[in-house]
């Protein structure tokens, strides 16, 4: 019988995640409850080293990563009381950005992706509001972030099966005349 090596698995991983925010754990704090010493995982604790990267939910964007012409930033979004971050990745003169599930209330997520050859947006929002209207930007608040900070395409992503997927297409439109994608899972796109 022919035996294949395996292939290695890394023991050093870096996650970037937010800081903390009431009743939710920072990133270091969650890493730690999963694969610390006494951790849900603890038996793991000696096998895999983690290296934490804290995005302040409410400070200025960070750079998470750069190496060969590659750069990553972050920022912290507004998503009712749950911390989330907004990642923008530029590599050489192109970039994109996503937005992550965000209200869209925070002005300077529009300076954070301005000029951005790709926005990906979590469309999981209903333009009347209804839903986690807290949590969810309204289509047409996501028009105006696209059409304020004048990204070369907006991408719909997040598509959720409990709104009102027709209207809330017609309310971006409404606001959003430039190109518009709409994804589909494992859906390639290139950056020209």
């Amino acid at each position: 019988m022919l035996q294949k090596a395996c292939p290695s698995i890394p023991t050093n991983t870096t996650v970037v995640g937010p800081s903390d925010d009431k009743a939710f754990p920072s990133v270091a704090e969650f890493i730690d409850g999963l694969f610390g010493v006494d951790g849900v995982f603890r038996v793991l604790n000696d096998r895999f080293q983690f290296e934490t990267i804290e995005v302040d939910i409410n400070g200025d964007a960070k750079e998470i990563l750069n190496e060969r012409a590659v750069v990553v930033k972050s920022i912290g979004v507004h998503h009712g009381d749950v911390p989330a971050l907004g990642f923008r990745v530029e590599v050489g003169d192109r970039s994109i950005a996503f937005s992550s599930d965000q209200n869209g209330t925070d002005p300077r997520f529009i300076e954070f992706v301005k000029d951005a050859d790709l926005l990906v947006v979590h469309f999981a929002g209903n333009e009347d509001g209804t839903g986690r209207a807290d949590l969810h930007a309204k289509p047409s608040v996501w028009g105006k972030i696209a059409n304020e900070a004048e990204v070369g395409r907006l991408i719909l992503s997040h598509l959720s099966i409990n709104q009102n997927f027709e209207s809330n297409l017609v309310a971006l439109k409404a606001v959003y005349s430039g190109p518009l994608t709409i994804a589909e899972d494992l859906m390639c796109m290139s950056v020209e």
